[in-house]
């Protein structure tokens, strides 16, 4: 689960100094998480089960305006690092716990990740459709929108602070993310029941007009409105074109001419064409043509760097330009995980007074 880096990355983005707390011997516990999570953090391996490096994480709480952290319910707690008795010491801390489930009810215990949380909620029923298989969700959808309401969270305990001189106790969760996605379809669409959609390993979209098609070169993805039917036909070029009766139905008569129609051609050629009527289309791309492309790294969406791997000159996350300027700290190489241990112990070791 990197929702909790995820959030910490972000608010190093904007200018906070974060240092990340790891396990000294984690299993695959950096890989792309360096470039991906870690830039602009010092990252620190500490045991909290040693005394002594429990008491040097415990130092650095009590400077520390914000904590995250990214454990199941009683995780933290059992070694003092829980909310109640941070807060205790230090009643302005912002604490902000990000878990799998809720931090309330049944499931509070349970340890989980990405695929936990989306077989929870309904995402992979609902993609597999009432009559498949769930489909497994690979990508990190809950994760990385579960990060950004941590982000948030720690942004607006600290704007409360400054209001009531008190911090508090906010968690997020990736069902709750999950869920939030889903919102739409929480609510029944008809009479008879929720929203229908398309759905299932087979489904290329709602309607004749909306849907994928295959072109001479590739897929792409044709969003076109009722009221261009007409333009549609004569740019398509579609001889004896049957009913657009059927427009609503994916699979329908008119739908399979737009498909014979759209095979003739490529995806570039389409998009010209239906540019000049107004039709939206998008040719449907591999991940690898986005890291590459020089659109997305003039706007610094992407941009080479060292990855989580440390490979040199390897596409990564960039930064867009914001309201301030972006700290240097975010575009220099993290290192690897761990990389500021002996400088973050030697910071936060307690000082212990012996007298005679």
């Amino acid at each position: 689960m990197v929702a909790g880096p995820i959030a910490g990355r972000l608010l190093a983005d904007y200018g906070a100094q974060v240092i990340k707390i790891a396990n000294p011997d984690p299993s695959g516990n950096n890989g792309f998480h360096g470039s991906f999570t870690n830039r602009g953090k010092q990252t620190v391996f500490l045991n909290v089960q040693s005394g002594q490096d429990l008491n040097i994480l415990e130092e650095a709480i009590k400077g520390a305006d914000v904590v995250l952290q990214n454990y199941a319910f009683g995780a933290v707690e059992r070694y003092g690092l829980g909310f109640e008795t941070l807060s205790g010491q230090r009643p302005d801390l912002v604490y902000v716990s990000l878990s799998a489930y809720s931090r309330k009810g049944p499931w509070k215990n349970r340890r989980g990740h990405e695929n936990q949380a989306v077989a929870a909620t309904g995402l992979s029923h609902r993609y597999g459709g009432s009559d498949e298989w769930p489909i497994y969700q690979p990508y990190l959808i809950s994760d990385v929108g579960t990060g950004i309401l941590g982000a948030l969270a720690a942004v607006l305990g600290l704007f409360e602070r400054g209001q009531s001189g008190l911090g508090q106790h906010i968690s997020t969760s990736l069902v709750q993310t999950a869920t939030i996605h889903q919102g739409i379809y929480l609510f029944d669409g008809t009479e008879a029941g929720r929203m229908s959609e398309p759905t299932g390993s087979e489904a290329v979209g709602w309607s004749a007009l909306q849907r994928l098609y295959q072109a001479a070169d590739g897929w792409l993805f044709l969003g076109a409105d009722s009221a261009q039917v007409e333009d549609l036909i004569r740019a398509v070029g579609i001889p004896d074109c049957p009913s657009t009766n059927t427009a609503d139905d994916a699979y329908g008569p008119f739908a399979q001419a737009l498909a014979v129609a759209l095979r003739q051609r490529t995806c570039a050629t389409w998009a010209s064409v239906l540019a000049a009527e107004d039709i939206a289309v998008q040719e449907v791309r591999e991940i690898t043509q986005v890291a590459y492309d020089p659109t997305w790294h003039g706007r610094n969406v992407i941009r080479f760097g060292k990855n989580g791997e440390r490979r040199d000159n390897a596409p990564i996350l960039g930064h867009r330009p914001g309201a301030w300027p972006i700290p240097a700290g975010a575009y220099s190489d993290p290192g690897p995980l761990g990389a500021q241990t002996s400088e973050i112990r030697a910071q936060f070791q307690p000082i212990h007074l012996i007298t005679t």
